[in-house]
């Protein structure tokens, strides 16, 4: 019969192996010996790749004298958790014979989806693998694989070096706790994709399958209802959350469109939303940290973003009014070297191993928020539908605290309320659901207009900077520096219209009725 097989994928530097090998906690951790084996694995698909397009790999793997006929099949890797179904058999010959899958599901399924097509060998993977399995105190036992080799497809090579992590007993628990206690000093990639995914990449062509690029990703809302426990809208939220923000890090790291920036930045905003909004069912300790360090992670990111926004938004709507026959020209090439220079600063800061185990915690958000959970009381009657009420309720008022003072907001009053406009958007995305009523939909539809208006006079103010970043990159040039008041000029005087446009959108918001006052 086919199981499950939950694992955690990691990609680690040379020296990183190499000092979890020099461990020396390493002893008191392990059960039984460790292992080195040589893996030899050839995998197997159709001419027109009919597996891989079903998501499903088919391999034959040499490990010491015997041969094992693995199938794999489910979702793909995600952001470095892996829930694949897997059947094994160990077989005589080096070619897959679908007859010695003895599942008659997932035989039959094979030969449907094959159609007596020839089964071809389309990649290799040689890995040495070294294996051991820890037990982690109180929540069971893990099997901790390092492994370093390469892939081959024709004459196409690419190397591999990762550690897997497989739950063998207990809960998820041990996952995150074995990762946390060997890898937390070291700086980790979460893994995209499995070996036979990169497998596949590189004979689709990639030259270099272990440092594909990642493009961005948008969030995924999360879709609650009534039924569902706070624990597990909790748990849906935040991974989202968590899968928007692993996705797009990559993508920061690997990549120069400004998108990944941009929805990393949101991921984070949505993540610490999800905190803010959940906090009653959680404790505070852990869950407070994690908050800072997304407040600290967004920062950093938007460093970046800022200088995005600045070339790709604030500098381009002015072009075409201040700029005839590229006389601006001069001011973009700096705000380009600007990006470029923050683009390799908050890559460096990216790298870093302090992120080591706030990324861990989003892979297996719901493991890190379980230690987290407040006990649940008998006179604890708190259901999903009064925490959404609540929690929007409380979102609110922050926003309205600064609407009833709009006309006479200062420029820092309008940031803090542009930032309470973000949570209360996301806190509606969360919850409308609940209420799925025309309200609500023409709530959030306001919400995000006015959103926009303040994100654009937001972007206004950091025009500002503009002077001080070209007497950083071309002091002493006084054109580019006219060019650079020119456009915040420009944008100012956009900026009364859009102004007046927010203080309309407020007072039609203000207005509506609140749809999380009615019952769903």
């Amino acid at each position: 019969m086919p199981r499950t097989e939950t694992e955690l994928k990691l990609s680690l530097s040379k020296k990183a192996l190499d000092r979890f090998r020099r461990r020396s906690s390493l002893p008191k951790h392990t059960v039984g010996k460790p292992e080195t084996r040589k893996l030899t694995s050839v995998y197997f698909d159709t001419p027109d790749l009919k597996l891989y397009k079903s998501d499903i790999s088919l391999r034959v793997r040499k490990n010491g004298k015997k041969r094992i006929l693995t199938v794999k099949f489910g979702s793909r890797m995600k952001n470095g958790l892996s829930k694949r179904r897997e059947f094994e058999r160990e077989v005589k010959k080096k070619e897959p014979n679908l007859s010695q899958i003895k599942d008659k599901s997932l035989r039959q399924t094979l030969n449907k989806l094959i159609k007596g097509d020839p089964l071809e060998p389309v990649f290799e993977t040689i890995i040495w693998r070294t294996i051991r399995k820890i037990d982690v105190p109180g929540s069971g036992v893990v099997e901790l694989a390092l492994d370093h080799g390469e892939i081959r497809s024709g004459d196409k090579r690419c190397s591999i070096q990762e550690v897997e992590i497989e739950q063998k007993s207990g809960s998820p628990k041990a996952l995150l706790k074995a990762a946390k206690t060997f890898f937390s000093d070291d700086p980790i990639i979460v893994s995209q994709q499995s070996k036979s995914e990169q497998g596949y990449g590189l004979y689709l062509g990639n030259t270099d399958c272990a440092l594909l690029p990642v493009e961005p990703v948008k969030g995924v809302v999360p879709v609650l209802a009534t039924s569902m426990s706070v624990e597990e809208a909790l748990c849906e939220v935040g991974q989202r959350a968590s899968e928007q923000i692993l996705s797009n890090w990559q993508s920061v790291l690997t990549t120069e469109d400004p998108d990944g920036t941009h929805q990393m930045r949101i991921g984070l905003r949505r993540f610490r939303t999800a905190l803010k909004v959940f906090k009653p069912a959680v404790r505070k300790t852990h869950t407070k940290l994690l908050r800072n360090q997304a407040r600290d992670l967004a920062r950093i990111v938007g460093r970046l973003r800022d200088a995005d926004v600045l070339l790709l938004d604030i500098y381009a709507q002015a072009e075409k009014d201040l700029f005839k026959n590229k006389k601006g020209a001069g001011l973009a090439e700096v705000l380009k070297n600007n990006i470029e220079q923050e683009r390799r600063h908050v890559q460096a800061e990216l790298r870093d191993s302090q992120w080591t185990e706030f990324k861990l915690d989003c892979i297996l958000f719901d493991t890190a928020v379980a230690n987290t959970r407040k006990k649940k009381r008998k006179t604890d009657t708190t259901d999903l539908l009064s925490l959404g009420q609540n929690s929007l309720e409380e979102c609110w008022d922050a926003v309205a605290h600064s609407g009833r003072r709009i006309e006479k907001l200062s420029i820092t009053e309008r940031h803090e309320m542009r930032k309470d406009l973000k949570a209360l958007r996301y806190a509606t995305e969360y919850f409308h659901p609940l209420y799925n009523s025309d309200q609500s939909r023409e709530f959030l539809k306001l919400l995000k207009q006015l959103q926009e208006i303040f994100g654009y006079l937001n972007d206004v103010e950091l025009a500002r900077s503009l002077p001080e970043i070209v007497e950083k990159h071309a002091p002493r040039n006084k054109d580019l520096l006219k060019d650079a008041n020119k456009v915040i000029a420009w944008h100012e005087t956009h900026a009364d219209e859009a102004w007046n446009k927010a203080k309309r959108r407020w007072k039609r918001l203000a207005q509506i009725p609140k749809f999380w006052h009615s019952a769903p």
